[in-house]
């Protein structure tokens, strides 16, 4: 199941330039040491040297200098014969590595190149530890063919991920955050795949994909189920004969997974009386619950228990009989009990006192019946409110705010006009009666449409003694006032406008030309008003 993607593994490369070399034992020879920058000695060389190419046959490499430090040896039994000795470590280039836990690689995973004039050997200093999570310092030595070596250092790191993480089921369906996948903390870990949605999750095994450091890997996260479930019994009384399933008889069930409900034996439903059942309540991780409801089976008797008392209607209204009783069975519930009513004795349209019958039979069919008493009276005459004696005193109280000695009629209509417009909301959810009860219900609750704010105006204009009408739309139920000031009336409209646009002492024209320009805001019958000139 677990994979590794991002190992680096680079073959040795080994640059092998072959040099002419001899059995020294037995020869007569002489040692002559030449060093980087010196000029190399004429003599007979089939071969090349760190770089510097050497033809076959050539006899003379006077004044050629070499990169390096080398000695050559001097055959006595062929003094025209030269033999290069290697006296340079080889160049190492080491990889590092990363390995999930269990995984395991080779030494030329760790080798990037090898650079020597002659073939070389590779090993470990000491081999890694691959049981070992966490990081490693990794050290190989190169050997060449001259015994020059290089000591090279490299990092193992295994990540430190647990093969499994293995997590209690719960109701909420929990999910690890990845750094839980981690033996250890101090590495950047995130998922590369999400996880199965929360509603998804059951007991089982899930592949999961995470990043840790920069390099993927790959877990499993496993969930079991070892809490039991939890559920409450619940006990019946039932009329004998009756039977029930084992998960009728428990309820408020809590469990991470599905839940199945058994008897533990199976019940005798022949018996009559009361006997404790055992129900075992199972999950799916095989968890298991005992609860122990109370079943008594009754042979039923006893008819149903109805209480009636006497109920008033008005003349030619209806009445729904049934409502007026209460009725309790010692087996079932009301909407279990059959009632039947017999009011052919009872005349709605006449007032008086009369009497209907309700039998109520249960389902084992016992029966009992009562009587309910009916008074039809007359219907008592609706008070309507005075709206306009307290419409009145609410105007009373505003107009003493915001109306002082010495102001001009007009100063005061357009004080009145000023405090309808930015003292009341709009708002279409406003009856439209009469203007007391607008005036009132505007000014109580400050949120009206145009026939508040109208209806709030004249009646301040009517308590001041000041001539006024309200003017309604013909195309649709708008409505503002018409004021004579004392030079003839005008228009004043305070319902506000989309526009912005103020509406105080305009005549027909300036009204008229608003209205075609804004789509036929205020149309009304000037027949019907006097001319506003």
């Amino acid at each position: 199941m677990r994979s590794f993607k991002s190992l680096k593994k680079t073959a040795i490369g080994i640059m092998l330039m072959t040099t002419v070399m001899s059995q020294l034992a037995g020869c007569g020879t002489n040692t002559i040491n030449i060093s980087a920058g010196d000029p190399v000695v004429s003599g007979n060389v089939t071969s090349s040297v760190n770089g510097l190419e050497i033809i076959p046959g050539m006899t003379s490499l006077k004044n050629v200098a070499v990169s390096e430090d080398y000695s050559y040896i001097n055959d006595a039994t062929s003094p025209s014969v030269r033999y290069f000795l290697d006296k340079t470590a080889p160049v190492v280039s080491l990889n590092d590595i990363y390995l999930s836990m269990g995984d395991t690689c080779t030494l030329d995973d760790f080798i990037n190149t090898i650079t020597d004039v002659t073939p070389v050997s590779a090993d470990f200093v000491a081999e890694p530890d691959f049981t070992l999570y966490g990081r490693q310092d990794v050290s190989v030595i190169v050997t060449d063919s001259n015994y020059n070596q290089t000591v090279s250092s490299a990092t193992l790191t295994i990540l430190p991920v647990k093969s499994e993480y293995v997590m209690e089921l719960t109701v909420s369906h929990n999910t690890p955050e990845p750094e839980e996948f981690l033996m250890e903390p101090g590495y950047d870990v995130y998922y590369t795949e999400d996880l199965p949605a929360p509603e998804d999750l059951t007991i089982g095994s899930y592949d999961v994909y995470l990043n840790v450091d920069g390099y993927d890997t790959t877990s499993v996260l496993t969930y079991i189920d070892t809490e039991s479930p939890s559920g409450n019994a619940i006990s019946v009384k039932a009329r004998y004969g009756a039977t029930y399933t084992a998960d009728q008889l428990v309820k408020d069930i809590v469990d991470a997974t599905d839940v199945t409900c058994t008897f533990a034996d199976d019940p005798d439903w022949s018996l009559e009386g009361t006997q404790t059942l055992d129900v075992v309540l199972t999950d799916e991780g095989g968890n298991t619950t005992h609860v122990y409801p109370v079943v008594e089976l009754i042979i039923d008797t006893a008819p149903p228990v109805i209480q009636a008392a006497s109920t008033t209607v008005y003349i030619g209204n209806s009445l729904s009989y049934t409502s007026c009783i209460t009725v309790t069975d010692n087996l079932d519930v009301r909407g279990d009990i059959a009632l039947t009513v017999d009011a052919s004795g009872v005349d709605l349209n006449t007032a008086g006192t009369y009497e209907a019958y309700i039998t109520a039979t249960d389902k084992s069919g016992n029966t009992s019946t009562a009587t309910l008493t009916i008074n039809v009276t007359e219907k008592p005459a609706v008070v309507q409110p005075n709206y306009q004696d307290a419409a009145n005193t609410l105007a009373l109280q505003i107009m003493s705010q915001i109306i002082t000695d010495g102001m001009t009629t007009e100063q005061k209509v357009y004080a009145i006009w000023h405090w309808a417009k930015y003292n009341i909301s709009y708002t279409h959810d406003f009856a439209i009666d009469n203007f007391a009860s607008g005036a009132y219900r505007a000014m109580t609750n400050h949120r009206s449409n145009c026939f508040g704010y109208a209806s709030v105006i004249k009646t301040m204009c009517d308590l001041l003694g000041v001539p006024n009408f309200v003017i309604c739309d013909t195309q649709r139920p708008h409505y503002w006032n018409a004021i004579d000031c004392g030079d003839g009336y005008y228009h004043w409209d305070a319902t506000p406008r989309l526009d912005g646009t103020i509406i105080w002492k305009w005549t027909d024209a300036q009204l008229l030309q608003y209205s075609n320009t804004h789509g036929g805001t205020h149309k009304f019958d000037r027949a019907q008003y006097p001319a506003i000139n």
